[in-house]
This record gives structure tokens, C-alpha cells and sequence, in this order.
């Protein structure tokens, strides 16, 4: 029994050590997959939907125009109208857009990122 039957039990402390290390290192890496992914996806698939939401209110607000347009007489009041509604409405959005959108994605970033283990 001479001094390298002592010291290996030293070695594998280390070795063990080096294993849970990069286990560790292993897991966080695909645990960032996981939430990029996630994140991806799900600014992809909104990106899709805003993107399908704002053709339909380019045709709806088109077709307003035109029906404004012909109560008033005049298409062109028509636009008018319905453009200044828009305007309008961005406005408020602007306003808001704190409450209404950076607070929901801040959210959603945590939910992707931290998901809840007991749901």
C-alpha cells in the first residue's frame, strides 16, 4: 500500500467534480435551446398572426372608407375620416403601449425562459 493508493480517492474527487461540472454546464446549455426556441417560435407565429391582422384591417379600413365615402357624397372625406380614426386609435396605442404590450412580453420572456416546474 504506498502513497498512489492513497491519493486516488483524491483523483476521483476531481474526476466526479469534473462530471458534475459539465453536466451542469450541458444542462444550462439546452435549457437555452429550449428557451430560444420556444422564443422563436413564438415570435415567429406572431409575427404571422400581426402580419394576417394587418392585411385585414388594410381591406376593412379600405372598405369603410368606401362606405363613408358614399353616405358623405364625397370618397375622398370618406379616406379622410377613416385614416383620421386610425391616426386616432394609434395614438392611444402609443400611449398605452407600456400596459399593453411591454408588461405581456416581459411576461412571456420569463414564462419561456423560468417555466413554472409544478404546472
Amino acid at each position: 500500500m504506498g502513497l498512489r493508493s492513497l491519493t486516488r480517492p483524491i483523483t476521483d474527487v476531481g474526476d466526479s467534480a469534473k462530471e458534475a461540472i459539465d453536466s451542469k454546464v450541458d444542462e444550462v446549455k439546452l435549457r437555452m435551446v429550449k428557451g430560444f426556441s420556444s422564443l422563436f417560435a413564438s415570435f415567429l407565429s406572431t409575427l404571422i398572426v400581426i402580419a394576417f391582422v394587418l392585411t385585414a384591417i388594410a381591406f376593412l379600413g379600405v372598405a369603410l372608407g368606401h362606405w363613408v365615402g358614399s353616405l358623405l357624397g364625397s370618397p375622398a372625406l370618406g379616406f379622410l375620416i377613416i385614416g383620421g380614426a386610425f391616426l386616432f386609435i394609434t395614438l392611444i396605442l402609443l400611449c398605452f403601449k407600456s400596459k399593453l404590450f411591454v408588461n405581456n412580453f416581459i411576461r412571456k420572456f420569463i414564462k419561456i425562459f423560468f417555466p413554472d416546474n409544478n404546472e
